[in-house]
């Protein structure tokens, strides 16, 4: 398995999707609200529990990416 680097430069920053991968997903969510909003509230991980069920699981894979530079 690749590291999260390694997805990270192959994959994310270049939009690349790896087809051979054995499942894919993609998703779109239409936010009624500034940009400048829903950025903050994604900035502010503190309040992550009060609306993003599973936030855990998200932290930890930032956790890991960061500590991985």
């Amino acid at each position: 398995m690749p590291s999260l680097r390694v997805l990270y430069e192959e994959y994310a920053a270049n939009g690349r999707i790896d087809e051979s991968a054995p499942v894919t997903g993609e998703s779109v969510v239409e936010i009624d609200a500034l940009a400048s909003t829903v950025w903050r509230l994604l900035t502010e991980m503190r309040d992550w529990p009060a609306w993003a069920p599973g936030h855990e699981r998200y932290l930890g894979m930032l956790k890991a990416a960061a500590e991985s530079r």
